[in-house]
């Protein structure tokens, strides 16, 4: 029967909203001849370091993973559960009911949130991350295993954020129209024996913003690059059911900010019968991600 992907748990934590799920053995084969032969004798399982990556408008809960860390430090899992599971569906309904649902698991986990972008009007801001799994047997045994009789009841929502607005040194940006938000993390892996990944390795932390603009004047201003000075602040406001935001007093919105770096242009112009849309590179030294706070 078909499936479809449910909420992520991440040892005691669960991603919720997901709006795609991709899993990837990775698994490549490896080929044995027999001298002089054109054809294959034995095929062998070579490389295969699984990974799940995924798509989630649940930032609240990603955001504080790891103390509130977790966008610069990434999460480990390491000894608790990691789930990926998938509900089977019902013919002629929406889910099946009881212990019938699948889910890939690990123990070994490293947790990556990789970009976080948003856009003015109504789309929902998103995080996209990856799981990265480790073998806890010397890399001759796969980190994951198939859980076939999985319960699964029905997932519960918590909130979305929108795009609210930017700041640098303290002037907020003019007519924003999105942000793109990379963490930078690029992760190692080790292989001491075996085929599959038995340590993991944050080797670079490079975090870069992007942001277009249709205000051709803001651009021009750091055509030759501008420093932070004071730095910057991006707010995500929170969603309000039934109506637009929440109101940006109230400390339920997600702030990311960062300090010391240099921002400059990157493309200006576009269309000549729309707006201009243009876009500016800022790298940051690092990245602070701030969860229930109020929009200043």
């Amino acid at each position: 029967m078909a499936s479809s992907p449910y909420d992520i748990t991440l040892g005691a934590a669960v991603i919720k909203q997901l709006s795609n799920v991709n899993h990837k053995t990775g698994g490549n084969a490896i080929p044995g001849f027999a001298s002089g032969n054109v054809r294959p004798s034995s095929i062998f399982l070579g490389d295969a370091p699984h990974k799940t990556t995924f798509s989630s408008s649940d930032l609240a809960t990603i955001l504080a993973l790891n103390a509130g860390t977790v966008i610069t430090a990434g999460l480990c899992v390491y000894g608790s559960v990691t789930s990926v599971p998938f509900r089977k569906r019902a013919d002629c309904g929406t889910y099946a009911t009881g212990s019938t649902h699948d889910a890939i698991q690990c123990s070994n986990t490293l947790f990556i949130p990789d970009s976080i972008s948003g856009k003015i009007g109504g789309e929902s801001a998103k995080l996209d991350g990856t799981l990265h799994f480790k073998s806890s047997s010397g890399g001759f045994v796969s980190p994951v295993s198939v859980v076939s009789n999985a319960a699964l009841s029905d997932a519960t929502f918590l909130g979305e954020y929108l795009l609210h607005s930017m700041f640098i040194n303290g002037v907020e940006i003019p007519e924003l129209q999105g942000v793109v938000i990379q963490s930078g993390l690029k992760v190692t892996e080790q292989r001491s024996s075996g085929i599959y990944p038995t340590a993991f390795f944050i080797t670079e932390g490079l975090p870069t913003i992007s942001i277009s603009t249709e205000n051709v004047a803001y651009v021009n201003s750091v055509l030759n690059s501008a420093g932070l000075g004071s730095g910057l602040t991006i707010y995500f406001a929170k969603r309000k059911s039934a109506g637009v935001i929440e109101n940006p007093a109230d400390t339920v919105h997600i702030a990311i900010s960062a300090a010391v770096g240099l921002g400059q242009a990157d493309s200006i112009g576009g269309s000549t019968r729309e707006n201009s849309q243009n876009t500016v590179q800022i790298n940051p030294l690092s990245l602070v991600a701030s969860v229930n706070v109020a929009i200043v």
